[in-house]
């Protein structure tokens, strides 16, 4: 994502998304996994993730959220020279399809590929993603 400015998600899923606790919690992540991150997680459930096993710091995902809040990318963007994929889901509540829609405006050889899935969509739809970054990395050289 661009980073901020950039149109949100529902607030329901962005209180849940700012509290580490869906790290650090295994079974309040296994429940709110549907409604938070979309796609094939509304129907099975997704591998958990490392940090679950070991927890992370109120502090550390702090300093995440306000990076996440505090950074922009929009003026840079259309500069950009390269060939540029982007890959997003269209069942995303944490950063809905228009924004990636917005970068791919934004940015002159850019290529968006939308994958029928969410947030996740590197880990539940993982043959699609690597099929499409193989074929538009061959198609660069």
């Amino acid at each position: 994502m661009p980073g901020t400015p950039m149109i949100p998600g529902p607030l329901s899923v962005l209180g849940k998304v700012a509290s580490p606790r869906r790290f650090n919690d295994p079974e309040y992540a296994k429940r709110i996994a549907p409604k938070v991150y979309g796609g094939a997680a509304r129907t099975a459930p997704l591998p958990p993730f490392e940090m679950q096993a070991r927890g992370t710091s109120r502090r550390g995902y702090l300093f995440q959220q306000l990076a996440v809040i505090g950074w922009g990318s929009h003026l840079m963007l259309p500069l950009l020279r390269q060939r540029t994929l982007i890959l997003a889901g269209d069942d995303d509540p944490i950063a809905p399809l228009a924004n990636a829609r917005w970068m791919a405006q934004l940015i002159r050889h850019s290529r968006l590929h939308v994958l029928h899935d969410g947030h996740h969509f590197f880990r539940s739809s993982l043959d699609e993603t690597s099929a499409t970054i193989r074929d538009f990395l061959q198609k660069s050289e």
